[in-house]
């Protein structure tokens, strides 16, 4: 089974997100994260395979939380999710 944590600081976005995820067998959420410091948080706590965030989040916004999970949890695989088209945005690790 692989877990993933949704990181996105709209409630709605997240809620179809995970009622879309929950469908896909051998998929299982692990929970949900509304800003950068509560997604670190539930990384910790919960340990996703994936961690599927926003690049534009409160307080840690997606690409400075993407740095700090790296390396502590290098298992973890982060997709980001972003309507962002710039090269300024991109982000390859």
């Amino acid at each position: 089974m692989t877990s993933i944590l949704i990181v996105d600081d709209h409630p709605c976005f997240r809620a179809g997100l995970r009622g879309a995820l929950e469908t896909v067998p051998g998929l299982q959420v692990a929970g949900e994260a509304g800003h950068g410091l509560e997604a670190l948080e539930m990384v910790a706590a919960t340990r996703p395979d994936i961690v599927l965030l926003d690049i534009s989040l409160p307080g840690i916004d997606g690409l400075a939380l993407t740095r700090l999970l790296r390396e502590p949890y290098p298992q973890t695989a982060v997709i980001i999710v972003s309507l962002y088209g710039d090269e300024s945005h991109r982000v390859i690790s």
